[in-house]
């Protein structure tokens, strides 16, 4: 499949993403060609505070009431996703005080290439153990306050889909993905430190992929993690190119 069919199906998976966002704990922002999610409980977490535009000239049309919309909800740090390759988006940006904050992979599999996985862990689907999810987010992450909890924690069922695998008795590691049109949007995923290395979230992943080829969907997306990207790969995703965070951060 052409690169550049595939990325548009990663930025419309990721706006899809960020208008279910609104439905766990954030407000949805729709613009003329924007779309951008709005988490108050987490005003300091620029990637829970997310948007993304259609078009430069979209976000510079509505970058002011975008911004007031972030003010009035007391955030102060938020970015918006953009193509590498998109650079009129990214000045516009630039020149509204936005810094790149970082520069994810931009990854895709074609689901039919999909091959043989790792083994696959004991795992539950059970959207009432999204709670417990979210507590192995924050605990891979080193946050003590609860965040993901507070930026998710009332998804309702049926969002997305959830794989949560335990290890020592205890949730471990975990994969959250939605549906959206014929492409597999790979959310969030996180392991307990005490859990890496044993392959339980590629094992979660290549489940979660075998699923939706079986719904039909025919792609999988994701914005990947130094870290991250090299499990992917061993998946069969394949990196594009890379994927912008323009942030803009004021004083928490």
């Amino acid at each position: 499949m052409d690169d550049a069919v595939l990325m548009s199906r990663m930025f419309a998976s990721l706006r899809g993403t960020l208008r279910t966002q609104a439905q766990g704990g954030a407000s949805g922002l729709e613009l003329d060609g924007v779309t951008a999610a709005v988490t108050a409980a987490t005003p300091g977490r620029s990637v829970m505070n997310a948007a993304v535009a259609a078009s430069a000239g979209a976000l510079e049309a509505g970058y002011d009431a975008l911004a007031q919309a972030y003010a009035d909800a007391g955030v102060y740090a938020w970015t918006v996703w953009v193509d590498s390759a998109d650079r009129a988006t990214a000045d516009v940006l630039a020149a509204r005080g936005h810094v790149l904050d970082a520069e994810p992979a931009g990854m895709a599999i074609e689901l039919a290439d999909l091959g043989d996985g790792p083994p696959e862990p004991a795992w539950t689907g059970d959207w009432g153990a999204l709670a417990d999810a979210l507590a192995v987010n924050d605990e891979a992450y080193g946050d003590t306050q609860g965040k993901a909890a507070r930026a998710l924690g009332a998804l309702p069922e049926g969002a997305a889909h959830l794989y949560l695998a335990h290890h020592e008795g205890r949730p471990a590691s975990f994969v959250i993905v939605r549906d959206h049109g014929e492409d597999l949007h790979f959310w969030v995923a996180a392991t307990i430190p005490v859990a890496r290395g044993r392959g339980l979230l590629s094992g979660l992943l290549h489940r979660a992929l075998r699923d939706a080829r079986d719904r039909g969907l025919t792609t999988s997306t994701t914005q990947a993690t130094r870290m991250g990207a090299p499990v992917y790969e061993r998946l069969g995703y394949r990196t594009i190119r890379p994927v912008q965070m323009w942030e803009r951060r004021g004083a928490g």
